[in-house]
């Protein structure tokens, strides 16, 4: 998993629109945050395993992004076309991304990765923020040789 995190955080950080990339671990929340925007925001949401046999496992993880932006622009009818253009650059940037890693393989021993789901965030704080959730299967082998490593008395049937 932790290849594919790595890859997917490269990926998105070679997207010139976006100045912040990292692993998601609360920068939304914090006051001093290091974060700049406009950001992306990775995330393993969750894991499925299922048994291939011989000590290999096939994963299928769901993984967010999370894109935000200060709304810094009006898009009432009433706002002038160039705050209006701005403020849907946002939308530019949700399509970059998403171009980005949608039917792109993140690792040998990965799937292509498919976009799942894409909502948006409320936030009284001036952000635009949407979250992109997508799927990808991996394969995991040498489960054998952790479990030998971390307890060498440990007896492994195969």
């Amino acid at each position: 998993m932790k290849e594919i995190l790595n890859a997917i955080l490269e990926r998105l950080a070679a997207l010139p629109e976006l100045k912040y990339v990292d692993e998601n671990w609360g920068q939304m929340n914090i006051a001093q945050s290091p974060a700049k925007f406009p950001m992306a925001l990775v995330d393993v949401e969750s894991v499925e395993f299922s048994n291939m046999g011989n000590h290999v496992q096939e994963g299928e993880a769901r993984i967010t992004v999370t894109i935000a932006a200060l709304r810094l622009s009006n898009s009432s009818s009433g706002a002038p076309a160039a705050q209006r253009r701005s403020n849907f650059e946002f939308y530019d940037l949700l399509t970059a991304a998403h171009c980005a890693l949608h039917h792109w393989r993140p690792a040998n021993h990965a799937g292509l990765m498919v976009r799942l789901a894409q909502r948006r965030i409320d936030s009284a704080d001036g952000y635009k923020i949407t979250e992109l959730t997508y799927g990808v299967r991996y394969r995991q082998q040498g489960a054998q040789q952790y479990t030998q490593a971390v307890n060498p008395q440990l007896k492994v049937e195969n």
